[in-house]
């Protein structure tokens, strides 16, 4: 129990949510929560070496990761606050007077200016962009990694501790024992990262291999950061590569809801805490706001609505009105109170129904974006070990959880299925998937739809098709299944780049990429020639239906008359056609209606698959041949 308890506990400020679930009711969250991270960039001989994709040093490529998290925020968390400090520079800009220390952007709330400033020092110097060592000097290796820890403390110390949730360090560096046998100065950064660790900051490491060696954790930063793996991003030398990670980072973590989880009605004794956390949205683009243009300004417009009755024209107060519905033709009014009490149905949070096998959950049962539940010890205390006991218990038997759940005062509460993940983890130790519960909302007998009646008799591809298809299928078949974090939705990153673009006035160097247009150069040179004979199966059944078609038409005397001398006729030029076929190895040549007719006329139960038609044919050409000799 203490392990399943202790992955949860590592877990709790790990569960990554990009996006705000009903934004309405969190937006006085995220105005007033801010989530602060400082980039603490090592400036070092070995980082300003070239990456393996953009050939320019890799600091560079940090500060255009740096860029691209602020153009990413810069829309809607324009509250957060993102800092950046270099260290190993030559000279010196931070409030304590440290050497080898500068800090080129404070703690600000986001804004043009700030990525501005950011700009020339990601953009090639060929591009406009600035040369790094005339603008930090020299790297030097005289510095002091705890003043460069304090440095960082000092800059969180600026803001007011109310208004920030969240305190982040990215500590980038390919330096993985920074002050060797030093002791001194190796105890001292030991000392000042410890001291940012109880003010509540989190340091997270993204170490860099260098080309001659790995990076080696163990040699200093496994004591400085700890067990926690979520801390420690190893990455390489790869702008794409690291921009994906920091991404993965940058994102706040924020629960949905926190609630009450009911086992067994309202016995206060089995009950627990849980939070949830959405585990995927639907990110639209943000709507935008009318301005008018006055003095060289635009100035935002406030729209106001004005109710007003329609037989007199005359305005009315929100107190003069009220909302109805139409029952059978007639208006049914309700107040205010009334209509809340058409919705107080139900308490708030999870209220267990019973248990079934988990085979008994269909996919197509999903009604909404799933949660993940996680317990919430901070409100209830015990949470952990009540939920713990539940998980472990409904993965050995195989069970889920049908329950209601009622998320606020005012909604309707909804079915859902608690559906327990178990926690899988790295070779290495690194967590890939948490503990906890996938909350699935269910839909009631009133929300279910009949499904369209299917035909009496269905039509169905015969063998030939089958045995065409198939291979195209497997080639095209996506290796590894379907990885959301492998499609971006390309209007919405067409639409950040052009806002991007006009905000900024020039064009940026990283165009946006569409991956979901398939590569059609490398998808016809696996499959080209196997659609080719497809379309040939195609073409053969459209001649056949054609020919029978055409055949059909003729009256039912002569019909049976030509059927008698066509049938000898054709049986005896098919099976001259066919070993013709077989004595030149193509028997794969024929279709399957000739094949068929053939073993018919030499009475022999034809097979189903082509395959074996074939080799039923060979086998009564070669007993034919044997006889013969």
């Amino acid at each position: 129990m203490s392990g399943i308890n202790g992955s949860w506990d590592s877990f709790r400020e790990a569960l990554d949510s990009d996006d705000e679930f009903e934004r309405d009711e969190l937006a006085q969250q995220v105005a007033t929560n801010r989530d602060a991270i400082v980039f603490l960039i090592d400036y070092s001989p070995s980082t300003m070496k070239a990456t393996t994709d953009t050939n320019e040093p890799f600091v560079k490529a940090v500060f255009s990761c740096v860029q691209t998290v602020m153009l990413r925020r810069i829309m809607d968390r324009t509250n957060d606050l993102i800092g950046v400090v270099v260290y190993g520079t030559e000279g010196h800009e931070n409030a304590l007077d440290y050497d080898n220390i500068t800090v080129v952007e404070s703690l600000n709330p986001l804004d043009l200016p700030a990525i501005q400033k950011i700009k020339p020092l990601a953009k090639s110097v060929s591009d406009g962009g600035v040369d790094l060592q005339q603008q930090f000097g020299t790297p030097s290796t005289n510095y002091e990694l705890a003043n460069a820890f304090l440095v960082c403390n000092n800059l969180f110390e600026q803001i007011e501790k109310k208004v920030l949730k969240r305190k982040r360090v990215f500590l980038v560096t390919d330096e993985d024992n920074p002050h060797g046998l030093d002791g001194p100065r190796r105890s001292a950064a030991l000392t000042r990262a410890r001291d940012l660790q109880e003010r509540g900051v989190e340091l997270h490491l993204f170490s860099v291999s260098r080309d001659s060696e790995p990076f080696n954790f163990e040699a200093f930063y496994a004591e400085l950061i700890g067990v926690d793996k979520y801390k420690h991003i190893e990455t390489r030398r790869n702008f794409e590569v690291f921009l994906a990670e920091i991404l993965k980072r940058e994102s706040p973590r924020r629960a949905t809801f926190s609630t009450l989880f009911r086992l067994f009605g309202d016995d206060a004794r089995l009950n627990f805490g849980v939070k949830g956390y959405p585990l995927a949205l639907i990110r639209k683009r943000p709507g935008h706001t009318w301005a008018y243009a006055m003095g060289g300004e635009n100035k935002p417009v406030q729209g106001r609505a004005t109710y007003i009755c329609s037989d007199t024209n005359e305005p009315l107060m929100e107190e003069d009105m009220k909302g109805y519905l139409l029952y059978g033709g007639e208006k049914i009014v309700f107040t205010t109170e009334e209509q809340k009490a058409l919705k107080s149905v139900g308490d708030i949070g999870f209220t267990l129904i019973g248990f079934k096998p988990e085979d008994k959950y269909k996919l197509y049962y999903n009604f909404m974006p799933p949660y993940f539940l996680y317990p919430d010890e901070e409100s209830y205390k015990g949470s952990t070990r009540t939920f713990a006991a539940l998980h472990k218990q409904m993965l050995e038997m195989k069970k889920i959880a049908i329950c209601s759940f009622k998320q606020r005062a005012q909604a309707t509460p909804f079915l859902c299925v608690l559906k327990p993940q178990a926690e899988i983890l790295h070779e290495d130790g690194r967590q890939i998937l948490p503990p906890g519960f996938v909350v699935v909302r269910i839909p009631y007998k009133d929300d279910v739809r009949p499904t369209p009646k299917q035909a009496e008799e269905p039509i169905r591809a015969s063998d030939d098709f089958i045995d065409a298809c198939l291979p195209i299928i497997e080639d095209l078949r996506i290796r590894g299944g379907y990885r959301p974090d492998s499609f971006k939705n390309p209007a919405l990153a067409k639409f950040y780049h052009v806002l991007a673009e006009i905000a900024l006035g020039e064009e940026l160097e990283v165009q946006p990429k569409d991956d979901t247009v398939p590569k059609h150069r490398g998808m016809h040179k696996r499959i080209g020639e196997k659609i080719k004979v497809f379309n040939s199966k195609i073409e053969e059944a459209v001649e056949l239906e054609a020919s029978t078609t055409t055949a059909s038409t003729s009256s039912s005397a002569s019909r049976a008359t030509s059927r008698t001398i066509s049938r000898s006729t054709s049986n005896a030029s098919d099976a001259s056609n066919l070993q013709e076929l077989w004595e030149a190895g193509r028997l794969d040549r024929a279709t399957v209606a000739q094949l068929k007719a053939f073993l018919t006329q030499a009475a022999i139960t034809p097979e189903r698959r082509k395959a074996d038609l074939i080799r039923q044919v060979q086998q009564y050409f070669q007993a034919g041949s044997s006889s013969a000799t």
